[in-house]
């Protein structure tokens, strides 16, 4: 069971990634492009135990296609936590989905792995 939730996390995750891939558009409410990450709660929880605070970065005027490319970059070094935090950014002008990705973080990674964009 546990198996196919995680699965579908990872299906939810990779709809939420592409969606904000094929979004060129820019911030539409700049006042919350302006906030910072850590403002989007205390610590990511990865499953492998381990609890990484917010980062104190804000999304500025990146669209939320350059987000995701962010996010996919950062991944690919390694760095989980701010992966996740720009994933999150993508998304930041929708709080339910925003925390969501937040909520979801290793699913948030493997769709990471898994989005293509050029």
């Amino acid at each position: 069971m546990a198996q196919r939730t995680a699965a579908a996390d990872v299906a939810q995750a990779m709809a939420y990634l592409k969606s904000a891939a094929a979004d060129f558009t820019s911030c539409r409410h700049p006042s919350a492009c302006y906030i910072y990450f850590d403002t989007f709660g205390v610590a990511i929880p990865f499953a492998d135990g381990s609890i990484v605070p917010f980062s104190h970065v804000q999304r500025l005027t990146a669209t939320s296609r350059e987000c995701i490319k962010k996010a996919k970059a950062l991944e690919e070094e390694g760095n989980r936590s701010l992966a996740v935090q720009w994933a999150m950014a993508a998304r930041i002008e929708n709080r339910s989905i925003r925390d969501w990705l937040g909520n979801h973080p290793d699913a948030v990674l493997e769709a990471l792995r898994q989005v293509t964009v050029l």
